[in-house]
């Protein structure tokens, strides 16, 4: 990850917690770990997620598969030649 996304990730959580008045990370010299706050939060998000993904799928699905009848009018010449 570059160093702007990691920057960028890092005040999301910054302003998620602050948002949601709880710390959703352990912080210490040596390690980042999820709080049970952020892990139920992690867990709603991630299917959240996942749903939006899917229903996203489902909805290109829809519009790339073409329905209907196709009519065409050409002209008794083309009539002629096609048959």
């Amino acid at each position: 990850m570059d160093r702007f996304l990691s920057i960028q990730a890092f005040v999301r959580v910054a302003e998620t917690e602050s948002f949601a008045d709880a710390a959703l990370l352990h912080r210490t010299t040596r390690s980042v770990n999820l709080s049970e706050t952020g892990a139920a939060y992690y867990k709603e998000c991630a299917e959240l997620v996942a749903r939006l993904d899917a229903l996203t799928d489902q909805m290109r699905e829809i519009r790339g598969s073409p329905t209907g009848t196709l009519r065409l009018t050409v002209r008794s010449c083309l009539q002629e030649w096609c048959r």
